[in-house]
């Protein structure tokens, strides 16, 4: 049953995979079950790996406080622009007309582009005990196919279902760890038992990673992202310690931090050239088009020895210039770093210090200072004996160091979901207005896309697609 079950999903996944020798092509269905661990692989890449070739939630960039349309561009009223209102102004209706632009579908199905990839992982981990190959090669494969489930789900969770640390016994999203069709519908798993199923993914994945070769620029999953990952998700279950711990790892098994005082523009931090990318993944294709700005309120927290404004943005900070303007398969525009490390453990250590812990309060502190001396000309360390201010300065260091690289909008989640306003003019002539993100509102949870409700009948929907059209004041 097993075998029959992979050989459908391997004909419907066939046209996807872009690495798949041999098994693939076969003609029967016994030499179309993977035997090796190599055959596995190669099904993760093309099944289970984000794809070069699709927009990979770029969307996000468009819902924080970190962008801003410049309304006194020439592209206000354009195709490109009026595409992206109803992400950029917050519409309970946002998948009826957003990113209907060519190559930026992606962001329109990310609920089904998730589970089909976490469907990927699942049949790699179905067969992974049954495969031939050496105790490494098996091990690895196992390892990222469950790091990679775990990064799914973690975006799944973070885009439809409430923060963890707001109710982590409310909805979240359905749990399916097994590759084959199930005979009953699965409803929505709450938020901590999603949280747990990640946890226990990385956890797991990491005890493999440990045992073999830390292996970078192949653009595959391994220790050192795993355990960024790991970090992030007890950061934002309020695992202080836990997340420390894993983040130390990251910063032991890692690359050192990037000092970015001798770069010259155009230095794009997410390439392998760069000494800390422990990962890099997804596509290039970036929904920011002419038009949208980095924000006002971001670029006003650089100054002007912080090198991350001239190289993270372009020369007249209209874009951001993170990602490299090499459009080929061997450049991706996404990636974990180890700098995030860094500040998951100086936040959680903040964290401590507010109960009280000298300790903690240091080592938040030295890690802060630690990223700053890699990033501003001529730093001095700082002294601070507040955490409560030292936290506030970890999160802003966080928002300047991580923008655009899919954190701020989970990150305001956590915060309290503070409220946020973003400017709009729908053609020249036009008046600007301005649209309301309000303090809790539902929309920080996104709607689930109305198509997934077809054929789940146990699958609910979330409070923010029933609000009515946010309107300009």
């Amino acid at each position: 049953m097993k075998n029959i079950i992979l050989y459908v999903f391997l004909l419907i996944s066939v046209f996807q995979v872009t690495g798949c020798k041999k098994f693939l092509e076969a003609k029967s269905k016994e030499e179309i079950i993977p035997k090796t661990a190599i055959d596995l692989r190669e099904l993760l890449l093309g099944n289970g790996y984000p794809q070069a070739t699709s927009a990979y939630f770029h969307f996000l960039a468009m819902l924080d406080d970190d962008v801003q349309l410049n309304t006194a561009s020439s592209q206000v009223g354009t195709t490109e622009i009026v595409a992206r209102f109803p992400v950029y102004t917050w519409q309970p209706n946002l998948y009826d007309n957003t990113y209907t632009l060519p190559g930026l579908s992606g962001s329109l199905t990310s609920y089904e582009l998730l589970y089909g990839w976490i469907r990927g992982c699942n049949a790699v981990l179905d067969y992974a005990d049954d495969v031939t190959g050496t105790t490494e090669d098996v091990a690895r494969v196992k390892a990222e196919a469950l790091a990679l489930r775990a990064f799914h789900y973690y975006y799944l969770i973070n885009l439809y279902g409430v923060p963890y640390n707001k109710d982590k016994s409310a909805a979240g999203v359905p749990l399916k760890l097994v590759s084959g069709l199930t005979e009953n519908p699965i409803g929505r798993n709450t938020v901590q038992e999603v949280y747990h199923q990640m946890v226990k993914d990385l956890e797991e994945a990491i005890s493999l990673f440990k045992a073999i070769s830390v292996t970078r620029n192949d653009f595959r999953i391994n220790l050192p992202a795993a355990c960024i990952l790991l970090s992030r998700v007890y950061l934002y279950m309020g695992e202080w310690d836990r997340s420390i711990t894993s983040a130390t790892l990251a910063a032991e098994r890692g690359g050192a931090l990037t000092n970015l005082t001798g770069q010259n523009a155009p230095y794009f931090i997410l390439d392998y050239n760069s000494s800390e990318l422990a990962w890099n993944f997804g596509s290039q294709d970036v929904s920011f088009p002419p038009g949208f700005l980095p924000s006002p309120d971001l670029l006003s927290m650089y100054s002007e020895a912080d090198v991350r404004s001239k190289l993270f943005f372009n020369n007249d900070q209209t874009l951001p210039a993170k990602y490299s303007n090499d459009f080929t398969v061997s450049k991706f525009g996404k990636g974990m770093r180890t700098a995030e490390a860094y500040l998951n453990r100086a936040e959680a250590n903040a964290e401590k210090a507010l109960k009280g812990d000298a300790a903690s309060l240091q080592a938040a502190l030295s890690d802060l200072n630690l990223l700053r001396y890699n990033r501003i000309i001529g730093y001095s360390d700082v002294i601070i004996n507040d955490a409560n201010v030292l936290r506030e300065e970890i999160r802003k260091e966080r928002r300047k160091e991580l923008c655009f690289e899919d954190h701020r909008w989970f990150d305001l989640r956590r915060y309290g979901m503070p409220e946020i306003t973003h400017t709009y003019k729908a053609s020249a002539g036009s008046s600007v207005v301005t649209f309301t993100l309000k303090q809790n509102d539902p929309y920080y949870t996104l709607p689930i896309p109305d198509g997934m409700f077809n054929n789940n009948k146990l699958l609910t929907q979330n409070p923010s697609r029933s609000q009515a059209p946010r309107v300009g004041q």
